[in-house]
């Protein structure tokens, strides 16, 4: 009686509703935006803790400042704006910390490649290696900075190194200048680049280098042909990473660049809590954010490829 159940079970066609239900649901995955509402929480606690304030913050540009004094009126006004745009000291700022962020993303990948490469391709030792690459997010920042202050100061280990050596006869000035500040910010930000990168040639299969050894390429045209080009998503990745990071910095460059070398960060703090100048902090704030924002935009299209185009 059972096995007759089931066979009339089977053979009875599948409701109206279930079959609409069903093509409804399949509808919807295969859906271009079906993803969003996975991303709904994290949506929310985005536009909650950065959009909103930072919409906020955009309101406090159109303040205006009555001269002479550190009170504020609420009436819009664009005289934020202007006092940013038309001075030149406030430019140079902005310059100087995209000028920082350059460099910063320039000296990381060339000394994060080597290390990701190893990291990824040793089979001895890994966790060590990782242990060395991770050690310094187990260390406050103020503390690696307080440490490279200590190195590099004239009286540092950097300076008696060299002298010792006779390369110098004298100790050469790194701090509080754009030199000490970059080696410094390279020091915090290489390890997002170095793990970035070793996750991307990581899923680089030894069995694609097999092949291209025994097709009698050497070492050299395989990486340059196939692990470098192989690895540029993770370039982009991390790059992207290093600058977005550089360009908002706060604590190394406030130490180690002192009121010599001030990039935005520094700039945006001291006019804030120092002058108690909220608007031009809230304009130099915004228009770090849309400047940044706009060259990850441009880099980003530059290194697309595009429809019907080659690889990058």
């Amino acid at each position: 009686m059972a096995s007759e159940q089931g066979a009339t079970a089977r053979r009875d066609p599948p409701k109206a509703a279930d079959v609409s239900l069903a093509n409804l649901v399949y509808r919807g995955k295969q859906r271009r935006y079906a993803f969003l509402p996975g991303l709904a929480p994290i949506l929310v606690l985005y536009g909650i803790f950065l959009v909103a304030p930072m919409l906020l913050l955009g309101r406090y540009s159109f303040y205006y400042i009555l001269p002479g004094t550190v009170h504020v009126r609420g009436a819009w006004s664009l005289d934020s704006y202007y006092r940013f745009f038309s001075d030149l000291f406030y430019l140079k700022v902005l310059a100087e910390t995209l000028l920082v962020g350059f460099a910063v993303v320039a000296i990381s990948v060339v000394l994060s490649y080597p290390i990701a490469y190893v990291l990824a391709r040793v089979r001895v030792g890994k966790g060590v290696l990782f242990i060395m690459v991770l050690a310094p997010f187990f260390v406050s920042q103020v503390v690696k900075t307080y440490a490279w202050m200590i190195i590099l100061s004239n009286q540092g280990f950097l300076n008696w190194f060299l002298l010792s050596l006779g390369v110098i006869n004298e100790p050469i000035q790194l701090l509080y200048n754009r030199i000490g500040m970059i080696i410094g910010m390279v020091h915090v930000l290489m390890p997002f680049l170095i793990l970035t990168l070793e996750s991307v040639i990581r899923e680089i299969h030894d069995e694609v280098l097999d092949a291209a050894r025994s097709l009698g390429a050497p070492e050299r045209q395989i990486f340059l042909r196939i692990v470098l080009p192989l690895s540029v998503p993770g370039l982009i990745a991390g790059s992207l990473i290093v600058f977005s990071l550089a360009i908002s910095i706060f604590t190394t460059p406030a130490l180690m660049g002192g009121d010599r070398v001030q990039l935005m960060s520094n700039f945006i703090y001291k006019r804030a809590i120092s002058l108690l100048d909220w608007p031009l902090a809230s304009v130099s704030a915004w228009v770090l954010l849309l400047t940044g924002t706009l060259i990850v935009a441009a880099y980003l299209k530059m290194v697309t490829p595009r429809r019907g185009g080659g690889s990058i």
